[in-house]
């Protein structure tokens, strides 16, 4: 898991506090504005930015000994996207507004590029979006469809790759062969 980060700043974002709840979009005159960062516990290497003490944005230098910190994989903070962080999209933070709780979060690697500082090699990342649907409000719509469309007999069988509707025709129950 790679962990969250939300940082009041001064400079401008594409998420701002209105003084009631966190908001995406671009409001100017807001002087409440919050920078994202996703961070891992990877080596850091010259080029890369990290993160020391949850709020201290670094670039990373040669001869820099920033052990401590943590790797900055995406950011909001244009002024690491320019020097080839990757932007964390508004999918995300459109889910993230939603689930404000949220402190940590899956990436994995889909590619690599040469960009950014130095012309090093980078990786473009995908964030994982976390399920929020329990089993109840998985099943609830098979329940419902099963009870409009088929009869009180009906059993809905499904597994990752089938789903399958299967109706009895006949029953016959007996405990007579059960083994103790």
């Amino acid at each position: 898991m790679n962990k969250l980060h939300l940082i009041q700043s001064d400079k401008h974002s594409s998420l701002y506090h209105d003084g009631e709840i966190l908001r995406l979009g671009y409001d100017r005159d807001s002087k409440n504005f919050y920078q994202m960062y996703i961070t891992s516990f990877e080596d850091l290497n010259h080029g890369d930015f990290c993160l020391r003490n949850n709020d201290e944005v670094h670039y990373v230098t040669k001869g820099s000994n920033f052990s401590k910190g943590n790797k900055i994989l995406l950011t909001t903070d244009s002024w690491c996207r320019v020097h080839g962080v990757q932007n964390i999209d508004d999918n995300f933070l459109e889910w993230f507004i939603q689930n404000i709780d949220c402190t940590e979060v899956d990436v994995v690697t889909t590619d690599m590029y040469r960009g950014g500082v130095g012309m090093n090699y980078n990786f473009v990342y995908k964030i994982i979006i976390p399920s929020q649907v329990t089993f109840e409000q998985a099943v609830k719509p098979l329940m419902k469809w099963l009870s409009e469309n088929s009869n009180p007999h009906a059993t809905a069988i499904v597994t990752c790759r089938l789903a399958e509707l299967v109706e009895g025709m006949r029953v016959f129950k007996t405990d007579e062969f059960l083994i103790d």
